[in-house]
C-alpha cells in the first residue's frame, strides 16, 4: 500500500498526472479509502469531472472529509453546477475552516456570477438563472443582490415555493423575524424533510423568545436524521448558535459517535465547551481535532484562546504564532497574541495589534471590544467607550451587544458619566433581563446618584435571582443600604404619611437581612396605601420564609389584583405549594412563564413540581429549557440529574451532577449523591474522591460510610475500619452512631472477620430500633451465623429480619432456600470471602505482665474500642483487653499513640498508663483508672 502510494506521489511531483491516475485505478481497491482519495484528486487534475464528482459523493456517503467536499465542489464549478458547488465548497470550510477554501469560495462566487449573467445578456434571462444566481448571492450573504435576483424570479413563476425560503433567510439576516417564519412556514409545508429550512425555523423562533419550540423542533430533527452524520453535525452547530451549549455538546458526541475522525466535529465540541467555561475538555478536543484534521490556523487559535484562559501565556503564545505561520493574515490569531501581550502587560504593544487589525477588518466586533478592554485597564476611559460603542455598531446577536453595552456601562461609570452609564445597563437589560452583573453594577451607579430606591431595588433583584451570591453582593451594597435607610428615614420624619418611603426603607431592611424591620416598614407601606403591590410581594416573600403559608397566600393574591406579575405568580405557587396544593401552582407558574419566557428560574421550579407528580418527561424537558435559557445554571442541572437517577440513567445523572458541582462547588449534597452513583458504577477511585470533598464542608454521616466503603473495594478494609471508628466521636446522636457501626459490620463481614460484623450488627440494632433499619442489622447477623454453621441462630435472624421488615427481599430469598422452596440463595450466601486477618505491631520490647483495672474504662459500645498508632502505621479497632495484651507483649510502648473512640485526638500510651517506663517496658498498671462512665449495658465487642 505505502509503496504504491509513494510510487503515484513521485508521479505527481514529475507532472505525469495520468499515468499517476491509472496506476491508481489498478491498486485502489474497494475498501482502500486513502487510495480512492488519491484517485479523487487524480481525476481532478485529469479533468475527468463527472468521475471525479461521483467517486467523492461515493466516498462521502461512508464519512464527511473537507478534502473530498472541496474537490468535489471543484469538480461540480467546472460542470458548471455552480448552487451546488458553493454548498460543497462551504460544507468544506464549515468542517476545516481554511483560508485558501475562503479563496476558493470567492472565485468560483465570481465566475458563476459571471458566467449566468453572460448567459442571461443572451436570452434575456429565465427564472433557473434568477433563482441559481439568488441562492448565490444569499450563500455569500449579498443580500441586496439577492432580493433584486428573487424579485424577478417571482414575477416570471410567483407561484414557485423554493422562493420562500430564500426570502427567509434574507428577512432572518436582515432580523425581520415576523415575516422571515412566516415564509419559512409555508416553505416548509410543501418541504418538510428540507433540514436547513428546519434549522432556520429553528434560529427564529429562538430569537423570538421561542426556545422551548426551537429545542422541540430540533430534538424531532435529531430522531429524522439520527445516522447521517452532516445533518448530526448541522444540528450541533444550530444549537451551539442558539447558545444551547450543553445540547449542542451531546450533539457532537453523537457526531463523533457516527465518525470518531470528525475533526469538525471535535473543534465544534471545544468551542461549546469553553463557552461553559470546561477549558480542559475544550483543550482535549482542539488537540484532537488537529490531530485528525491537520495543522489548521482556526483550530490552533482557538487552542490557544483555551490555554489563555487558564493563564498558560507561553503555550497559548505558541499556538498563536503557529497559526500565524499557516494563515499570516489571519485576524484572530493576531488578536489572540495581542491578548497574550496584554496578559504580560505589554499593554502599548497589544494596542498596536488589535488597530493594526481594525485597518484591515474593521467589522470585527470581537478586535473592537479587545481594544476597548485594554483601554479601560489602562485608565483611558475615554478611548475605551469610543472601543465599545464601535463594538456595538459591528454587533450580530442581542448577546454580543447586551455584553458590549454592559462594558461600554462600566468605562461610563469609571469615567463619572453616572447617567450615561444607567441609559447602558439600561439597554443591555433589555436584551437580557437577567443578567446579574448588569442589575448590580445599575444598582451601583444609581447608588452614586443617590437614587437609594432604585439603587436598592437593583441589589435585592440580584440577590432574588441569585441567592447563593448574596455575601457577595452584600460587600457592594451594605454602604448602599445603610445610606438608603438614613435617607429614606428623614424623609418618614417630614412626612409620615409617605407610603414610598417607608417601602424602600424596608428594601434596604430587607437587603440588609432585618426582616423584623422590613416587616414593621412594609406593613406600614400597606396601611398608607392597601394597594401597594410590591409591598403585598414582599411582605409575602417574608411571611412564606416564616411558613406562615395562609397569610403569604393572601398578600401574594391581593398582588396579583394590584400589579400581575411573574414573581407574584411565582411566590403564590410557593405559598401554595407550602400549604399542599400542587395542581393550583402548577398553573401560576405556567401563567408567570408565559408573562416571563426568558426566566430560567421559572422552568426550574415548574421542572420540579413535575417531578413531584412522576411527570418525568416534562420535567426533563423544563430542565432542559432551563439550561439552554442559562447554561450555567446549577439548579436546573442537580435537578436533571436527580431525575436522570430515578430513571436509572446513572452515567447521564453523574454528568449532571459534575456540571452542577462546576458552577457551584458549595454542594456537599451533590458530592455525596454523585458518590453513591460512583459506588454502583464500581468507580471506586471517584467515588471516594467525592466523599472526601464532601467532608470538607461539615460532618456529613453518608460521605463517611460512602469512603468506607469506596477504600473497602480498593482492597483497603483496614483503612475503612480505622476511619469509621475515628469517625464516630464526631457525630452525637445514637442513630448516626447506628449507621457507622453498621457500616463497619457490613466490612467486617467483607473481611471475613464474622464475630465482629455480628457484635457491631447487634449493637447497631440497639442504638437505632427503627424496624428497618435493624431488619438490615438482623441479615447480617444471619449471614455470620450461617459462616459458623450456626443454621438455628441464622433462621432466628432471617425471620427476626422478615418479621421487621416484610419487604426485605434478601432475607425473604434465604428464608426460602433454608425452607427449601428455592434452588439457591442470595448471591452472597454462596462464596464465603477470603478471611483477612488484621494486623498488629511488632514486639520490641520487653515482655511482661500487665493487669488493668477494666471496670476503670468502661464505657458503653460503640465508644469501646481502641485503635494504636506506631509510627506512621495504624492498628485495629481493638477492645481495650487487646491493648493490654499489647502492652504486655512490648507491642506497646510510652511513645505509642493510642485512641479510644469517644476521644477527638490521639493521646500517648505513657499519659494513658504512667506506669509504662520510658523504655518502653510495662509495669503492673492495676491502680491506673481514668473517670469511669456508668454503663447499664457495658459490653466488650
Amino acid at each position: 500500500m505505502q509503496s504504491f502510494l509513494k510510487s503515484i506521489a513521485k508521479k505527481i511531483r514529475s507532472g505525469e498526472m495520468s499515468l499517476a491516475l491509472t496506476e491508481s485505478k489498478k491498486h485502489a481497491g474497494g475498501g482502500d479509502r486513502d487510495g480512492q482519495k488519491v484517485q479523487c484528486y487524480l481525476l481532478l487534475k485529469n479533468q475527468k469531472y463527472p468521475e471525479a464528482d461521483s467517486l467523492c459523493t461515493k466516498l462521502l456517503g461512508n464519512a464527511l472529509d473537507h478534502e473530498l467536499f472541496c474537490w468535489r465542489g471543484i469538480a461540480r464549478a467546472e460542470l458548471g453546477l455552480w448552487h451546488s458547488a458553493l454548498q460543497d465548497l462551504n460544507n468544506a470550510y464549515e468542517l476545516f475552516p481554511k483560508l485558501a477554501t475562503q479563496q476558493r469560495i470567492e472565485f468560483t462566487t465570481r465566475r458563476a456570477c459571471k458566467n449566468i449573467s453572460e448567459g442571461m445578456q443572451l436570452d434575456g434571462g429565465s427564472y433557473n438563472d434568477y433563482i441559481e444566481r439568488a441562492r448565490i448571492y444569499v450563500l455569500n450573504r449579498d443580500f441586496v443582490r439577492a432580493e433584486r435576483d428573487l424579485r424577478s424570479a417571482r414575477e416570471i413563476k410567483p407561484e414557485k415555493v423554493e422562493l420562500r425560503k430564500l426570502e427567509a433567510i434574507i428577512a432572518f439576516a436582515k432580523d425581520d423575524l415576523k415575516p422571515a417564519l412566516t415564509e419559512i412556514d409555508a416553505y416548509l409545508e410543501d418541504e418538510p424533510e428540507d433540514l436547513d429550512a428546519v434549522l432556520l425555523k429553528v434560529k427564529i423562533k429562538a430569537n423570538t423568545g421561542r426556545l422551548r419550540t426551537a429545542l422541540a423542533l430540533l430534538r424531532q430533527a435529531t430522531k429524522s436524521k439520527r445516522r447521517d452524520e452532516l445533518s448530526q453535525l448541522k444540528i450541533a452547530n444550530c444549537r451551539a448558535d442558539i447558545r444551547d451549549y450543553h445540547g449542542a455538546i451531546k450533539d457532537f458526541d453523537a457526531t463523533l459517535d457516527l465518525n470518531p475522525d470528525s475533526s469538525g466535529a471535535y473543534f465544534g465540541r471545544g468551542l461549546a465547551f469553553v463557552e461553559i467555561r470546561k477549558f480542559d475538555d475544550a483543550i482535549r478536543d482542539f488537540e484532537w481535532a488537529i490531530e485528525k484534521g491537520g495543522k489548521n490556523c482556526d483550530y490552533y487559535t482557538a487552542l490557544g484562546e483555551a490555554k489563555l484562559a487558564k493563564a498558560s501565556k507561553k503555550e497559548a503564545s505558541t499556538h498563536f504564532k503557529t497559526a500565524m505561520k499557516i494563515e499570516p493574515k489571519s485576524w484572530k490569531a493576531r488578536l489572540g497574541y495581542a491578548k497574550v501581550k496584554n496578559m504580560r502587560g505589554k499593554r502599548t504593544e497589544a494596542s498596536k495589534i488589535a488597530s493594526d487589525i481594525l485597518k484591515k477588518h474593521p467589522s470585527h466586533h470581537e478586535v473592537h471590544l479587545f481594544l476597548g478592554t485594554v483601554q479601560f485597564e489602562e485608565t483611558d476611559y475615554v478611548s475605551a467607550i469610543e472601543s465599545f460603542s464601535d463594538a456595538i455598531r459591528h454587533c450580530h446577536t442581542s448577546f454580543e451587544t447586551a455584553g458590549c453595552y454592559y462594558r461600554r456601562g462600566t468605562a461610563k461609570l469609571e469615567n463619572g458619566q453616572i447617567s450615561e452609564a444607567i441609559e447602558d445597563f439600561d439597554s443591555a437589560l433589555k436584551l437580557r433581563p437577567f443578567h446579574v452583573g448588569t442589575l448590580v453594577w445599575r444598582g451601583y451607579a444609581f447608588g452614586k446618584l443617590g437614587k437609594w430606591a432604585q439603587a436598592i431595588g437593583d441589589l435585592q433583584s440580584a440577590i432574588d435571582m441569585n441567592p447563593m451570591a448574596a455575601e457577595q453582593y452584600k460587600k457592594l451594597g451594605d454602604f448602599i443600604a445603610e445610606h438608603a435607610i438614613q435617607h429614606f428615614g428623614t424623609l418618614i420624619r417630614q412626612n409620615k404619611s409617605d407610603p414610598e418611603a417607608y417601602f424602600n426603607r424596608g428594601m434596604a431592611n430587607l437587603f440588609l437581612g432585618r426582616n423584623d424591620k422590613a416587616y414593621l416598614d412594609f406593613e406600614k407601606t400597606l396601611l398608607l396605601n392597601p394597594k401597594h403591590g410590591e409591598a403585598q410581594v414582599r411582605l409575602g416573600t417574608l411571611y412564606l420564609k416564616d411558613n406562615q403559608s395562609k397569610q403569604a397566600y393572601n398578600f401574594f393574591s391581593d398582588a396579583m389584583k394590584t400589579k400581575p406579575s411573574a414573581t407574584a405568580l411565582l411566590m403564590r405557587a410557593e405559598a401554595m405549594l407550602q400549604l399542599g396544593v400542587i395542581q393550583p401552582a402548577l398553573l401560576d407558574i405556567r401563567d408567570a412563564i408565559r408573562t416571563s419566557r426568558d426566566n430560567d428560574r421559572l422552568y426550574v421550579r415548574r421542572g420540579e413540581l413535575y417531578a413531584a407528580k412522576d411527570n418525568l418527561e416534562k420535567a426533563l424537558d423544563d430542565f432542559t429549557l432551563s439550561i439552554a435559557l442559562n447554561f450555567d445554571n446549577f439548579q436546573a442541572f442537580r435537578n436533571r440529574g436527580k431525575l436522570f437517577e430515578r430513571r436509572g440513567l446513572l452515567p447521564e445523572a453523574i454528568r449532571d451532577y459534575s456540571m452542577s458541582l462546576h458552577f457551584f462547588p458549595k454542594q456537599p449534597d451533590l458530592l455525596v449523591a454523585r458518590g453513591k452513583l460512583r459506588l454502583r458504577l464500581e468507580q471506586f477511585d471517584l467515588a471516594a474522591e467525592d466523599f472526601e470533598t464532601a467532608l470538607g464542608s461539615d460532618h456529613y454521616l453518608d460521605a463517611y460510610t460512602g469512603r468506607a466503603e469506596a477504600i473497602l473495594n480498593l482492597d483497603r478494609g483496614q483503612d475503612a475500619l480505622i476511619w469509621l471508628t475515628k469517625a464516630i466521636h464526631r457525630f452525637s446522636e445514637p442513630e448516626e452512631w447506628a449507621q457507622l457501626v453498621k457500616a463497619r459490620a457490613g466490612i467486617f463481614l467483607a473481611l471475613g472477620r464474622y464475630e465482629r460484623a455480628s457484635a457491631d450488627a447487634r449493637i447497631a440494632s440497639k442504638l437505632n430500633r427503627d424496624p428497618i433499619f435493624a431488619a438490615d442489622c438482623y441479615y447480617i447477623r444471619a449471614l455470620c451465623s450461617y459462616r459458623h454453621n450456626d443454621k438455628e441462630h441464622t433462621l432466628k435472624s432471617l425471620e427476626k429480619a422478615y418479621s421487621l421488615d416484610e419487604n426485605h427481599e434478601q432475607a425473604e430469598l434465604a428464608l426460602d432456600w433454608f425452607k427449601e422452596m428455592a434452588d439457591a440463595p442470595p448471591a452472597e450466601w454462596q462464596n464465603a470471602p477470603v478471611k483477612i486477618r488484621p494486623t498488629r505491631p511488632k514486639a520490641e520490647g520487653s515482655p511482661a505482665e500487665v493487669q488493668v483495672d477494666e471496670a476503670a474504662f468502661a464505657i458503653d459500645p460503640p465508644m469501646d474500642l481502641w485503635l494504636v498508632k506506631k509510627g506512621t502505621e495504624e492498628f485495629g479497632p481493638i477492645p481495650l483487653k487487646t491493648v493490654v495484651d499489647w502492652a504486655a507483649d512490648g507491642r506497646i510502648d510510652s511513645q505509642t499513640l493510642l485512641f479510644r473512640t469517644d476521644w477527638g485526638k490521639w493521646k500517648s500510651a505513657g499519659k494513658i498508663i504512667p506506669q509504662m517506663s520510658s523504655t518502653g517496658k510495662a509495669k503492673d498498671i492495676s491502680r491506673v483508672a481514668s473517670p469511669p462512665v456508668s454503663s447499664s449495658e457495658s459490653s466488650s465487642t
